[in-house]
């Protein structure tokens, strides 16, 4: 009887252990979403000072003052930066 109770001992350490590390592994996932998606509208916000600037330094950096405001309304999971940073390129070529 000892034996099966110190095997069932055993089997609830090592389930108890592995519920731990999936709780950990949840908790740092749902971290990591909650930092990235603070860190995009950090960004998204501070890619809407570009709406401050006039038509002419808009045309200086290869972008148009529609094409900022088309970026600044994509969803905020995809890169506006990235988007402007293609459309200025494409200009220049």
């Amino acid at each position: 009887m000892n034996t099966i109770c110190k095997d069932s001992s055993a089997n609830s350490n090592a389930l108890n252990v592995r519920l731990a590390a999936l709780v950990g592994q949840a908790v740092r996932g749902i971290t990591d979403k909650i930092n990235t998606r603070h860190q995009q509208r950090i960004d998204r916000d501070a890619f809407k000072q570009l709406l401050k600037l006039d038509s002419d330094m808009l045309k200086d950096i290869g972008v148009s003052r529609d094409e900022v405001v088309y970026a600044s309304q994509l969803p905020i999971s995809e890169d506006a930066a990235a988007y402007l940073s293609e459309v200025s390129r494409k200009s220049k070529e």
